[in-house]
């Protein structure tokens, strides 16, 4: 039964680690999904005969692997501040940089929120020359000097639910 039950677990820990590869997020948010993995590869390593603990050893180190090297990218991601362009144009392409085309509106947002800016999604709305279409937006202020603020206003355009354009308006507001 021991054999058995390590057996499954060992499975189970292999579909969840091929499972992960399609995992849809940002570095530093993997790590709790390794944690679950995880406990499948500590089955066979406690109650398993000897071949099975010793997969379930290797299984546990490769967890403990990924779960350090996630949190130290994201550590690394979000120790990354970099200053945004005042020109529009290039802040696009930082922008694009933190959220390639192609990304999911739900990871395009939280990206976004996690440099700061405040979301929201438009659905069948007009953004400048294009009519009913899909797009998040993103709003974030920064002090340009007492009492004046920049503002960047970005659409994130959706196609299919993913990011397939990014407009960026900015300026300074104040008195």
């Amino acid at each position: 039964m021991t054999a058995r039950a390590s057996k499954i677990s060992l499975i189970v820990f292999v579909v969840l680690l091929v499972l992960s590869a399609f995992l849809m997020s940002i570095e530093g948010d993997y790590w709790p999904w390794y944690v679950v993995m995880s406990v499948f590869a500590l089955v066979p390593l406690v109650v398993g005969p000897r071949r099975y603990r010793i997969m379930g050893a290797i299984a546990l180190l490769m967890s403990g692997a990924l779960i350090v090297s996630d949190i130290a990218a994201g550590r690394r991601f979000h120790s990354h501040k970099e200053k945004l362009s005042d020109q529009p144009a290039q802040a696009a392409a930082q922008i694009q940089g933190w959220v390639p085309i192609g990304t999911s509106q739900i990871v395009a947002q939280r990206i976004m929120e996690q440099h700061h800016f405040t979301c929201s999604m438009k659905t069948n709305s007009s953004l400048g020359d294009l009519n009913s279409v899909d797009f998040l937006y993103c709003d974030y202020s920064a002090s340009a000097g007492w009492p004046v603020q920049r503002r960047w206003q970005v659409a994130l355009v959706l196609t299919n639910s993913t990011v397939s354009e990014v407009r960026v308006s900015t300026g300074l507001v104040g008195p």
